[in-house]
């Protein structure tokens, strides 16, 4: 056209008014005219290159493409192109644009489309916009599985291990990457803190200082808040849950300090001789009844000594040590003695005359043999001082700081002029954390209000050998965790 243009202004023969010199020049114009329309046309096609609106609008609209001649011929034909690669452009940037969430089908149709395998054109850029939303896809995908993983160390380490965007990161994952390394050490560090709190729980010397020391528990608006506010709950709530808590706690998992106190209250009186069977005490008690009369006769023939060797023979043929109430009591305690945790102390008192009951103290872990040997000596003979050993066994717990079970072993009521129900009661006033449960062979009831005074306190009835055993460790069950032997 420039060329065109110059031939038409400066050349001096299209001035001549000779009929040829006008034709020519007429023809000049002509191509002028042509020329600069398919040149405009040209450029507008360029400039709608990804406007299929506007190609097919030129393509049905232009007047120099209705009936093309040279050189509009070929320019059509590369229009009709166009039309047809816009048409197959935009449906793949729809295609494109649907998928922006579903990775893996932006994946397939970035490998799989012809146009993006080789791009050129409008292709380019649709190229690097699919390569894009990938690689944003996959990092929200990433970043969505990271924050769901928040506080699973485990899991975040797995994101981070297998992950392929996170192996070589580039763009957005360089960030993500680092983010993650923050999260997996800062959940490793949450984990063993919460740990921390949680193991001291009970402890409250070591919480303080765990509130005291840790730089994690010192920041505000963090993740770390949220273990704060349960320290401050753990701290408001740790006597009172410490005391609690303590007797569901084996040897290792609790401070040997707050270790539960254990006190048995052993009636060693005379009526712990008969059988733990009522029916067969009743028929011993008649038959040393109906031998009274021979064993009077025996006092005014040989004297008392000889009568009262004669009645302790007879009771022994009736009623064995073997099959005794005291026996029974004796195998409980042992066996009971056995299962005590390693990190308890065993107190004993000991009621067996009046007017008082005998404190023997506390035992430790390494003297249980001794205890054992003490009750296993012991023979039943006397009356039943139970108010004082109930006194006794008290004086000797705490209750307060930490938690104690008193357990009486006892098959009758009070024979020394005291008031076992009353002691009780001011006990419970004094140590809130006192239980009191009583095992009571026969069932006599005696000890029912020495049970009730403690919060926790039970009676736990008795009428055989068996029973005695199980009952007494029943009634160790608020001092002893079921599942803590050792």
């Amino acid at each position: 056209c420039s060329d065109l243009d110059q031939i038409y202004s400066n050349d001096p023969s299209l001035q001549k008014t000779e009929e040829k010199f006008i034709l020519l020049k007429k023809q000049v114009e002509s191509k002028l005219e042509i020329c600069q329309a398919y040149a405009q046309l040209k450029n507008e096609i360029e400039t709608a290159q990804g406007d299929c609106q506007k190609l097919v609008s030129i393509l049905n609209q232009n007047q120099y493409l209705q009936n093309a001649q040279k050189p509009f011929i070929e320019l059509k034909q590369t229009l009709k192109k166009d039309v047809q690669l816009c048409a197959q452009y935009q449906q793949l940037k729809h295609k494109i644009d649907a998928a922006r969430s579903d990775c893996p089908l932006l994946s397939k149709i970035n490998t799989e489309n012809v146009h993006l395998q080789h791009p050129e054109g409008m292709f380019t850029s649709l190229k690097q916009q699919v390569v894009n939303e990938i690689n944003n896809c996959y990092a929200n995908k990433t970043q969505e599985q990271i924050n769901s993983a928040k506080n699973d160390c485990k899991l975040l380490q797995q994101i981070n291990a297998e992950n392929p965007y996170l192996q070589h990161p580039q763009g957005a994952f360089i960030q993500i990457k680092q983010q993650l390394a923050d999260d997996i050490q800062n959940c490793i560090t949450y984990q063993k803190l919460s740990n921390t709190i949680d193991k001291a729980q009970l402890d409250c010397q070591q919480l303080k200082k765990i509130a005291a020391e840790n730089q994690f528990l010192q920041k505000s608006n963090n993740k770390f808040s949220r273990l704060k506010q349960q320290l401050d709950n753990y701290q408001k709530n740790c006597k009172r849950k410490q005391i609690e808590n303590i007797v569901n706690l084996c040897p290792g998992e609790r401070p040997k300090k707050l270790a539960p106190e254990l006190v048995i209250v052993f009636d060693a009186s005379g009526s712990m001789a008969f059988p733990p069977d009522i029916y067969k005490t009743r028929q011993i008690e008649q038959k040393m009844a109906q031998a009274n009369l021979g064993l009077v006769l025996s006092v005014l023939a040989r004297g008392q000594q000889f009568a009262e060797r004669q009645r302790a023979d007879l009771f022994r043929r009736l009623s064995p040590a073997s099959q005794s109430r005291m026996q029974g009591a004796k195998t409980a305690v042992n066996t009971l003695v056995k299962k005590t945790p390693g990190d308890m102390d065993i107190g004993l008192v000991v009621l067996k005359d009046c007017p008082g009951a005998k404190k023997y103290g506390f035992y430790s872990p390494s003297k249980r043999q001794q205890f054992m040997r003490v009750i296993n000596k012991l023979n039943p003979e006397g009356g039943t001082p139970l108010g004082n050993a109930i006194r006794k066994a008290g004086q000797m717990i705490d209750g307060v700081n930490k938690p104690a079970t008193m357990i009486v072993i006892s098959d009758g009521e009070e024979s020394c002029n005291s008031n076992p129900c009353a002691i009780a009661r001011k006990l419970a006033r004094q140590k809130p954390y006192l239980t009191i449960n009583v095992v009571d062979i026969l069932g006599t009831g005696a000890g029912n209000c020495i049970a009730k005074a403690t919060r926790k306190g039970k009676v736990f009835t008795a009428n055989n050998m068996q029973d005695i055993i199980k009952m007494t460790e029943k009634a160790a069950s608020t001092a002893i965790p079921k599942n803590c032997r050792k």
